[in-house]
């Protein structure tokens, strides 16, 4: 049962309410969305010749995104573009950020949490450009060979943050986010209580 004055407002006065943030977050939300897109192809990017990785524009970035998703969610999640539309795996990776934040947010994370969570999503597949092209950009199943060979990306990404002094709570999240609760993931086979909350919404919104 509902108490009277607990109830919901009428929809009629909930909408324009949520149109109004909508509209005025939306081209904040773009703008923030661009940077990012900036940031993450630039990592990417710099990983693949071995270049050191910028901290500070990563941090600025994420902190970008945090605020856009705090005040308006809905304006983050119009501008996500699913990955079939477009293969770019800078475009996945803020993406994946982008929806790590708003289901983080409604599990009512502290903001220390939040922001690691948005930096490992945002470098969750920064280990794919230690791999072949050939690999990376494959439509079709992989062989059984290649499949072993992708599922290194973990590890290569995590051992690159580490080396450029990422904290070891982000590189968690990044070793883990393909592991799986029923124990069928990798590159550990971890099960259950043994992958960090993060790594397993990271690996939710990876899927």
């Amino acid at each position: 049962a509902v108490e009277e004055d607990a109830k919901p407002a009428p929809a009629q006065y909930r909408g324009p309410t949520a149109l109004n943030a909508l509209n005025n977050e939306l081209a904040n939300a773009q703008n923030v969305r661009k940077e990012a897109l900036k940031t993450a192809q630039s990592v990417l990017d710099g990983v693949g010749t071995r270049a050191r990785i910028d901290d500070a524009r990563i941090k600025a970035a994420v902190h970008g995104l945090m605020d856009s998703v705090w005040r308006c969610p809905e304006a983050s999640l119009f501008l996500v573009q699913i990955r079939q539309f477009d293969a770019e795996l800078f475009t996945h990776t803020v993406n994946v950020c982008v929806l790590s934040l708003v289901m983080g947010k409604g599990q009512e994370l502290v903001s220390e949490l939040l922001q690691t969570l948005a930096t490992g999503a945002l470098l969750h597949d920064v280990g794919q450009m230690r791999l072949p092209r050939n690999i990376r950009r494959k439509s079709g199943l992989y062989t059984p060979q290649e499949r072993k060979l992708m599922q290194k990306h973990p590890e290569l990404g995590a051992a690159m943050l580490r080396s450029s002094g990422v904290s070891e709570d982000v590189c968690r999240v990044v070793i883990e986010h393909h592991e799986r609760p029923d124990g069928s993931g990798y590159p550990y086979g971890l099960q259950s209580e043994m992958i960090s909350t993060l790594s397993q919404i990271v690996g939710m919104t990876d899927t």
